[in-house]
């Protein structure tokens, strides 16, 4: 009896279970590079299956191909470092920095993959090396550049900031446990569409002694529940707030617009009295203080312009006049004190 191959072929997979698709012939070799490791001046040509070159290219550093012939390395793209603008100033995005192994020429597609709520700021010339835009809202902004060789590609991305200048209204504030003290924070022009969210901390000031746990919060009415931030308004310039005052102490106020790589703050001490006329007298005291330097300061300026305006009863004048505000101040402010 003659055995037909076919039939003896299906026969056999049929008894030992083997799919017919075992049978089919093995993928073809592949040609690669050998570099051993320790010794790459010892490359040489090999010629191994499919599984085993995706092998030696993944964690040998092989590369396809036989030695000696070169082959394409994918560019590098470098789309810059992160950036940090002021409202109003342009952005311009740099990829010339990203360069290709062979020195093939490239292209470059830049995309916004992430922008602030509503904004819808849009690139120059997405397709050049150089480009840049002019953001229409405060926050974040992610790009990525991709640059490609013709044949192989890379991305790199770059973030964006945009913040703005807070200026809060006074450099001291005075108010006393358990009342609400108004406060103002201003920015240079007016803010965006969207707004500008103003972060306010109260932190312990540097030389508080140990003992006086000084304590305060925000609120954004007199009678308000604390806050940690204030919103000025698309097109306003500014917020009000209050400061209220719990526990006699110092802190320090930090009013700041941003956040992680890029933001501006303003700074000022809060200090919180027992009453009511100490937290008059204390604001006074201060208020005489900077007085007193912004006179030794004109002083400066006078004796630059005249070395005898010292000597001047205009000089005499003034400084006497200082000294009997401050002493009738504090008598008036003692008076209501005992009373």
């Amino acid at each position: 009896m003659k055995w037909k191959p076919v039939a003896f072929v299906a026969a056999i997979c049929l008894v030992f279970a083997v799919p017919m698709g075992a049978m089919a012939a093995p993928k073809p070799k592949v040609t690669i590079c050998h570099i051993p490791p320790g010794n790459p001046g010892n490359a040489h040509t090999i010629t191994v299956g499919g599984k085993a070159a995706d092998s030696h290219v993944a964690n040998h550093g092989d590369t396809l191909g036989p030695c000696g012939e070169e082959t394409n390395q994918p560019p590098h793209a470098d789309a810059g470092d992160d950036i940090c603008v002021i409202f109003g100033d342009q952005v311009v995005l740099d990829g010339s920095e990203s360069s290709d192994p062979e020195g093939a020429p490239l292209t470059y597609q830049w995309v916004v993959i992430k922008s602030p709520d509503g904004s819808s700021a849009l690139l120059g010339d997405a397709t050049a090396a150089m480009t840049g835009f002019s953001p229409d809202r405060l926050g974040h902004y992610v790009i990525t550049l991709e640059v490609d060789d013709g044949e192989l590609s890379d991305v790199d991305k770059v973030r964006v900031g945009v913040t703005m200048e807070p200026a809060l209204d006074y450099n001291v504030y005075v108010v006393a446990a358990g009342e609400a003290l108004p406060a103002t924070v201003t920015l240079a022009g007016p803010a965006p569409a969207g707004g500008a969210e103003v972060h306010i901390t109260l932190a312990a000031a540097a030389d508080t002694e140990a003992g006086q746990p000084a304590a305060a919060f925000i609120a954004l009415t007199e009678n308000g529940q604390p806050v940690d931030s204030v919103v000025i308004a698309g097109g306003d310039d500014s917020a009000d707030f209050f400061i209220i005052g719990e526990e006699r102490g110092t802190l320090m106020m930090t009013a700041r617009i941003g956040s992680d790589f890029c933001n501006r703050d303003d700074t000022a001490e809060v200090i919180i009295a027992d009453s009511l006329i100490e937290a008059i007298k204390v604001h006074i005291d201060k208020d005489l203080e900077r007085l007193a330097a912004d006179l030794e300061r004109l002083l400066d300026f006078g004796l630059s312009q005249d070395p005898e305006f010292k000597s001047s009863g205009l000089w005499t004048a003034l400084g006497e006049a200082l000294l009997s505000l401050g002493i009738l101040i504090n008598e008036i402010i003692d008076v209501l004190a005992n009373r």
